[in-house]
């Protein structure tokens, strides 16, 4: 469409014909209804909006007596306009219904950038009832519909008449469609929305208010308990959409990244990578550090006073990732990026109250995305998150299951009471943790075990297949970083270690169903201390889904929990967290509080 003749200024009570035009042309009312047909699907009208355009023009045109064009403004009431465009429902939903229509119809203006009518909507403060101001599309056809009448070829073929080059004459006397306000989220339509269904609310509140009092109930307490738990539900629901908004937002930054040409890295050298070093290259670091067939954990020995220049990354510095994550891969061990604490002690996932900061994955598909490929490992670690922790995946993915000693949660006072019934421990390779634990690492032994937490006794957690550790230099919320206290090879684990892991569970009343205890999961357990809540109530709720419930119910399970036995109880935000997290992972395998 050409731009608007700069001669042309509308305004609200502007036609394009006289009356006395306007009843000669209307006789022939079929042919201006194909007329206006033919200017919105020249616009391209979306068929919603269309068919909103042809029932408003009609509501205005009927409002026409002998023939006289209407006296705009026309005021009318959406309850009213709603019947005369053929809405047969409840009155109390003639206002959502008309809100409907006057925003799909100011959408598709916005869209082709003509103004089909001037409307001015009620908004309950300054206009109570919705203003009709003109009717430019109606207008439009008249004036096509006039000078086809004119034409020669009027007396031989009416149809014919009305050319698609009058047609866009017609859309070039419509009005420019003005910009539309910048607005927070579109406010204008969620005011009305909300409005809409306040009063729909209202409405039928009216009603239930009668039938409490014929029953003789006291409404002023019902309805001031029934908003108490309306009022809680749309806080889940609303902390609930913040959270699947958050993740939608990560897939697809995720998606453009991956689709993105120059992250398509192959084995070799990397077009622009970080520090422009090559991907096969051997990790900087003396021979004594990286031997042949060695495990990583010999990358971060303790330090030493007269420490070569070229040692590897010290983790209390802040070390390049990206070659800690290589070295790993090199080494068979499969490694995943994870959130990041910043110095605020927030996690940089961005949730609020983020109950497992810089500890959990920062792909779509959690511990499952682990690989040792070295081009995805340069994808995430050398462009996508420089900065990101480093977790690795326990158990047959990496060739070794992990024992996570909690001294916080008596992991300390639990090992020593082991080693003195049992015996002592293997040497064998172990990392200290940012929070002040301990992680031994032992062979996998192949023996089908399951990530725990303070089964084998308090604050002792097992990490093995589809589990996940935090690796080294990888920083804590502390501001301490994960690092390797020795090397060498994995040791075996014990018998008594491997026995202790494998023992069947505890029978509920000896019924043989191998389930634990009905009151481990219910309100009516025993209280969860401070230090244990978040790895108790993560291990109830991944037993809820291993029971076939679903998000909903688990977050209102986990709620009545949380309220009745976690001392004190947590934050609700942060128990919707747990809950969400739970649906991650498989039912009954406890790998999300895996990250110690």
């Amino acid at each position: 469409m050409s731009a608007q003749p700069a001669s042309f200024t509308p305004t609200p009570a502007h036609v394009f014909v006289t009356a006395r035009e306007t009843r000669q042309i209307k006789r022939h009312h079929q042919t201006l209804q194909h007329v206006l047909n033919r200017l919105l699907s020249r616009l391209e009208i979306p068929d919603k909006a269309a068919r909103a355009a042809v029932g408003i023009h009609g509501l205005l045109n009927g409002r026409e007596v002998l023939g006289t064009p209407a006296k705009f403004p026309v005021l009318m009431a959406h309850k009213y306009a709603a019947r005369q465009m053929g809405f047969n429902g409840q009155e109390a939903n003639c206002d959502q219904f008309m809100c409907r229509v006057l925003t799909a119809l100011a959408e598709a203006e916005q869209k082709c950038g003509r103004k089909l009518f001037e409307i001015k909507r009620a908004d309950g403060v300054t206009l109570s009832i919705t203003s009709y101001e003109a009717d430019y599309l109606g207008e439009a056809a008249l004036w096509a519909l006039d000078q086809a009448m004119k034409s020669e070829e009027w007396k031989a073929c009416p149809a014919k008449a009305v050319t698609d080059g009058l047609i866009d004459a017609a859309i070039e006397k419509l009005p420019p469609c003005a910009p539309k306000p910048p607005s927070d989220g579109d406010g204008g339509n969620v005011e009305n929305v909300i409005k809409a269904i306040f009063t729909k609310m209202m409405n039928d509140g009216e009603g239930n208010i009668d039938r409490i009092i014929e029953a003789g109930g006291d409404p002023r307490r019902d309805i001031a308990r029934f908003c108490a738990t309306l009022q809680k539900t749309a806080e889940c629901k609303f902390f609930r959409h913040r959270m699947q908004e958050e993740k939608e937002r990560q897939r697809q930054a995720e998606e453009i990244l991956y689709n993105d040409p120059r992250f398509s890295l192959e084995h070799g050298e990397v077009e622009g990578g970080a520090n422009g070093q090559n991907i096969d290259a051997p990790f900087d670091a003396p021979p004594e550090m990286i031997e042949e067939d060695a495990p990583p954990f010999s990358l971060n020995p303790p330090p030493q006073e007269n420490a070569n220049e070229n040692a590897a990354p010290d983790a209390g510095d802040a070390p390049n990732m990206l070659e800690w994550a290589l070295a790993y891969a090199r080494a068979g061990v499969a490694v995943v990026p994870l959130h990041t604490p910043n110095a605020e002690g927030k996690c940089s996932c961005r949730k609020r109250k983020c109950p497992h900061v810089g500890k959990h994955p920062r792909t779509l598909h959690g511990v499952k995305d682990a690989t040792t490929d070295p081009a995805t490992i340069e994808k995430w670690f050398g462009r996508m998150w420089p900065d990101a922790n480093i977790g690795i995946a326990t158990g047959e993915p990496s060739g070794f299951d992990v024992l996570d000693i909690d001294p916080e949660a008596g992991g300390d006072e639990s090992i020593t009471r082991l080693v003195e019934k049992h015996g002592p421990l293997p040497e064998t390779p172990d990392a200290e943790t940012g929070g002040g634990g301990l992680h031994l690492c032992f062979a996998h032994s192949g023996v089908p075990l399951k990530n725990s937490v303070s089964e084998l006794g308090d604050g002792l957690d097992i990490r093995t297949t589809g589990g996940l550790i935090v690796a080294a230099p990888s920083l804590h919320v502390s501001g301490r970083r994960y690092k390797w206290r020795n090397g060498g090879e994995f040791a075996p684990m014990t018998p008594w270690l491997l026995e202790e892991l494998t023992k069947p569970e505890p029978k509920r009343g000896g019924n043989g169903s191998g389930k634990l205890k009905a009151f481990v999961f219910t309100a009516e357990g025993p209280p969860i201390t401070e230090g244990k809540r978040n790895k108790q109530l993560f291990r109830i709720c991944s037993s809820m889904r291993g029971d076939g419930m679903d998000q909903e119910q688990i977050e209102k399970a986990a709620q009545e929990i949380n309220a009745a036995r976690c001392q004190p109880p947590m934050e609700e935000e942060e128990v919707l967290g747990i809950a969400e997290s739970v649906m991650r992972y498989d039912p009954n395998v406890i790998e999300s509080e895996a990250v110690q």
